[in-house]
């Protein structure tokens, strides 16, 4: 727990480090508490369990292909979205927002966060269960989630919402990009 907990205020600490503002403790003890409180102990129950709930449902071999493949694909549908959801859920509470604030923020961003995430994980899950005893699986998640925490704090916490994510992104990055040619203009007439 004190892991999950640690990692995952690595994320947001590099997010709000670079956002030129104050800390906001709220914020950060609300990560802090969803990786130790949620992801430390669900992680490792889920992980712990996860070989034998495949196992008992396909009669697969432990190890295989095949087996590692349904693993990644149970672990991708079940674990990730609920994880996803309980992060902007529970920031949206912490941040103050409204109930319709929160709603409205997850019908926008879940989807994309989601494929975002489906671009990843699986991946990453693919290498784990292969390669990671289960009782180092969570260690392995909580490493790359820091990351992935980063990502979801970034998106959670980012007051615009007038589009999903994706499309803010790529407006902002053309503004940075016609900003520098600008820049670069001016000084090529100097």
């Amino acid at each position: 727990m004190v892991t999950s907990a640690g990692l995952w205020s690595v994320g947001d600490a590099c997010v709000q480090s670079q956002s030129g503002q104050e800390l906001d403790l709220n914020r950060a003890a609300f990560t802090f508490s969803y990786g130790g409180c949620f992801i430390g102990p669900t992680g490792y129950l889920w992980y712990k369990h996860l070989d034998s709930i495949v196992m008992s449902a396909t009669r697969l071999k432990i190890g295989g292909a095949l087996f590692i493949t349904t693993k990644v694909a149970v672990d991708t549908l079940i674990f990730g979205p609920a994880t996803l959801l309980g992060y902007m859920a529970g920031s949206g509470l912490v941040q103050g927002d409204a109930l319709d604030v929160i709603a409205t923020r997850i019908r926008l961003e879940f989807w994309p966060s989601f494929l975002l995430e489906c671009a990843v994980w699986p991946a990453v899950q693919a290498f784990n269960f292969k390669l990671a005893p289960v009782r180092h699986q969570l260690l392995v998640v909580n490493t790359v989630a820091a990351l992935d925490c980063a990502f979801l704090s970034w998106v959670s916490h980012e007051r615009d919402t007038s589009a999903p994510w994706p499309q803010r992104l790529v407006e902002r990055l053309r503004r940075r990009s016609n900003e520098t040619s600008a820049g670069g203009d001016e000084e090529a007439s100097k």
